[in-house]
């Protein structure tokens, strides 16, 4: 009985011991999960704190989405949005999705937004479409934003990189966020002994816009890609990521390849937008109207995601080597 007893007392502490060990592990990986960003709301700096990894995110732009699926994530999103096709590899995965959205601006109202019960946002959320960000936070929805989007001055591809690996760590995936770039990286390292460098001079000037009733011309990240394509873009020297721009503007830059990007969640057809280039009479004259230089591209080539290396090279095979 009294050996019964023993071994009795003994399991408990043993169980007890090992409880304690499960309890602090359990403590440790929480502790480590903690993620610290600033999202930023206009002019204001945001603290946001993560302890725990999301698991209903709502994504208001095809850049974010299409990385979270990257990531293989795609059983934690909720809301997706996309602008035109998906990356075939991709396609799969997004028909997880229950909600999906077209358009990168796209707005659900406040209502509709909390009915889903996201506790991650990112994209177009405002104070009146879902709420401030302190409002969020109250109620478990973390804002976020791609910093390498608007947050920085001069974002470079390391900067999307960087919004790679921070999504890694808030979902908790840090080593598919650190292969997914790793990838990127080494397809860019590996493109480069295939890349034209043009001789000093020699490089061609080029234009990436969107058109909604006028010319916008895109800077920003769109410059960081042209330089790594061996370009020049006309526009680099704009504050924005992208800005409005006169005609006369861009015949006195004359760019000798246009990129117009293709937003089929607008009216307009991208062959609309090719035809106004062809019959302004200011922009006819441009050396890229002239020589038939006029292309189309889509928005995620040149906004922060997973596919800036292969617009990269691409940009290169067109500008230098008469492919596409």
């Amino acid at each position: 009985m009294k050996k019964q007893l023993f071994l009795a007392l003994t399991a408990v502490a043993v169980l007890s011991c090992s409880e304690k060990k499960d309890a602090a592990a359990k403590a440790d990986t929480k502790q480590e999960n903690k993620v610290e960003y600033i999202y930023k709301d206009a002019d204001r700096d945001v603290p946001v704190v993560i302890t725990t990894p999301p698991q209903r995110a709502a994504l208001f732009n095809p850049y974010t989405t299409e990385i979270l699926l990257a990531l293989g994530l795609e059983d934690r999103i909720i809301i997706g949005s996309t602008e035109g096709e998906l990356l075939p590899e991709y396609r799969e995965a997004y028909e997880k999705v229950p909600q999906k959205l077209k358009g990168h601006g796209f707005r659900m109202n406040k209502e509709a937004f909390l009915l889903a019960k996201p506790d991650f946002a990112a994209g177009n959320i405002n104070e009146e479409t879902a709420g401030s960000p302190e409002e969020l936070m109250k109620l478990g929805i973390a804002p976020y934003n791609l910093r390498s989007l608007d947050d920085i001055q001069n974002p470079t591809l390391d900067d999307v990189y960087d919004d790679i690996i921070l999504l890694g760590k808030i979902f908790n995936v840090p080593d598919r966020a650190e292969a997914l770039v790793t990838k990127l990286k080494n397809k860019y390292n590996e493109a480069q002994k295939d890349l034209v460098v043009p001789k000093d001079g020699e490089k061609k000037k080029v234009l990436i816009l969107s058109y909604k009733g006028g010319v916008a011309a895109f800077s920003a990240l769109a410059t960081d890609l042209v330089n790594k394509a061996h370009g020049i873009n006309i526009y680099a020297d704009l504050d924005k990521r992208f800005e409005f721009v006169t005609p006369e503007s861009v015949l006195e830059r004359n760019p000798d390849a246009i990129f117009i990007i293709d937003i089929q969640s607008r009216p307009e057809p991208i062959e609309e937008k090719i035809n106004f280039f062809k019959t302004n009479p200011v922009l006819k004259n441009t050396n890229a109207v002239r020589n038939n230089q006029v292309y189309k591209i889509d928005l995620e080539d040149v906004t922060p995601g997973v596919r800036n290396v292969d617009f990269i090279i691409r940009l290169n095979k067109i500008l230098y080597q008469n492919k596409q």
